[in-house]
């Protein structure tokens, strides 16, 4: 995953005939090649969790983590709702 200067982010990837990559060539042939695909915030921060670049998701995305993390998940807040209804 790359940023550019102007702070959006992209992911090079390059592969061979049977990778995502793969491309159509004469006489159903297939061949590899390699692509730029622009990546959203919220993107690029999926693909560094999935990737568990963790270094770069602090990095890039800390301040973002540390308010979600403050955040309490919907279902515990109905589920904390439910019990004090009772």
């Amino acid at each position: 995953m790359y940023k550019t200067g102007r702070g959006r982010y992209f992911l090079h990837g390059s592969g061979g005939a049977l990778s995502k990559y793969a491309i159509s060539l004469a006489g159903n042939a297939t061949g590899g090649s390699e692509r730029i695909d622009p990546l959203s915030n919220e993107e690029a921060q999926e693909w560094l969790v999935e990737t568990e670049n963790i270094e770069a998701l602090e990095e890039h995305f800390g301040d973002q983590i540390e308010v979600a993390s403050r955040r309490k998940p919907k279902a515990a807040r109905r589920a904390r709702k439910g019990r004090s209804d009772r």
